[in-house]
C-alpha cells in the first residue's frame, strides 16, 4: 500500500485517485514511452502531453492531475505541459479558489485549486488563461 502522501501523490488506480481527494481524470491516446518512466500521448482534441508512468500497468490510457499541481497564467510558463484554457467555473472558498478549466478545443475539464491572497484578482468565467503542469505531476494510469 503506502503512506497517505504516497497514495495521494502517486495513486495506483483511478479509484484511489478519486477516493483520496479531488483529481482531474482525462483520457489519453496514442501513448509511447520516452524512456524511463516518461510517457507521451495526446489528450482530447489531439493536444500533446507528457506524464509519469509508475509501471503498475503496461496499458495506461488515463492522466490523473491533482488540483494544486495546475499552474495558472505566467506561472505556467516553463511547465512541461502548457495549454490555453477557458475558465468554465469559479468557486471562492475559505482559503482557496477552485477553477474549472477547459483546454481550448477540447471537452474535458481540469480542476485547479489556488490559495487565496488579500490582493488576489479572480479570473472570470469565459476568460482565457494559460495553464500548465510538470511531468511528475501528471500520473498515467489504467482506466477502470
Amino acid at each position: 500500500i503506502g503512506t497517505p502522501r504516497e497514495l495521494y501523490e502517486r495513486p495506483a488506480t483511478i479509484f484511489a485517485a478519486s477516493f483520496l481527494g479531488e483529481a482531474s481524470i482525462l483520457p489519453v491516446q496514442n501513448l509511447k514511452s520516452l524512456g524511463g518512466n516518461t510517457v507521451a500521448g495526446e489528450l482530447f482534441g489531439g493536444h500533446p502531453v507528457v506524464g509519469t508512468h509508475l509501471g503498475r500497468s503496461s496499458a495506461v490510457d488515463t492522466l490523473c492531475l491533482r488540483p494544486e499541481s495546475i499552474k495558472l497564467g505566467a506561472a505556467a510558463n516553463g511547465s512541461d505541459n502548457v495549454f490555453p484554457a477557458i475558465v468554465e467555473d469559479v468557486v471562492y472558498t475559505t482559503g482557496s479558489v477552485r477553477y474549472k478549466l477547459r483546454i481550448t478545443g477540447s471537452t474535458g475539464l481540469i480542476i485547479s485549486r489556488t490559495p487565496t491572497r488579500p490582493d488576489m484578482i479572480l479570473m472570470q468565467r469565459g476568460e482565457v488563461v494559460q495553464i500548465g503542469w510538470n511531468l511528475r505531476d501528471g500520473i498515467m494510469l489504467k482506466g477502470d
